[in-house]
């Protein structure tokens, strides 16, 4: 299983929870499934939106290692102290800078963004009216 992340930026109910771990990286246009299943017209109802991008990410420990790899030609103290900070925080230890290989050492994982299907709805204000009937609360509670 492969770590992602999921985000939209529709106005969705708090309920709705995407994946965090999928078999593969999905593709533009494929559909992901929410894991909330609401219960609408006596049958269980899953949020499908599809990925419209991916984006790699740096995972954020990783960050500060860098961001320390940059300042090392600051100055030794500068540099060593705020690595030691980073390395006891994430490796339990202190380790000297030139130690770890940022390169090496990265780890990148897939944010995904999704949106409408298309040719499933109309328009937005189309979508809100059947989410706001399937999720209960109308559709002027997103419009």
């Amino acid at each position: 299983m492969i770590d992602i992340c999921c985000r939209t930026n529709l106005d969705l109910c708090a309920t709705e929870q995407w994946p965090s771990k999928l078999p593969s990286i999905p593709r533009i246009g494929d559909l992901i499934e929410s894991n909330y299943e609401w219960n609408y017209k006596n049958s269980l109802v899953r949020l499908e939106l599809e990925a419209v991008r991916i984006t790699w990410k740096i995972h954020k420990k990783y960050e500060e290692q860098i961001k320390i790899s940059q300042v090392k030609n600051a100055g030794y103290s500068d540099a060593a102290k705020i690595y030691n900070q980073v390395a006891i925080k994430y490796f339990g230890k202190e380790t000297y800078l030139y130690e770890l290989s940022p390169m090496k050492e990265i780890e990148y994982y897939p944010e995904v963004e999704l949106h409408l299907p298309k040719n499933r709805f109309l328009n937005l204000i189309d979508f809100y009216d059947w989410y706001g009937r399937v999720c209960g609360r109308g559709s002027g509670a997103f419009i």
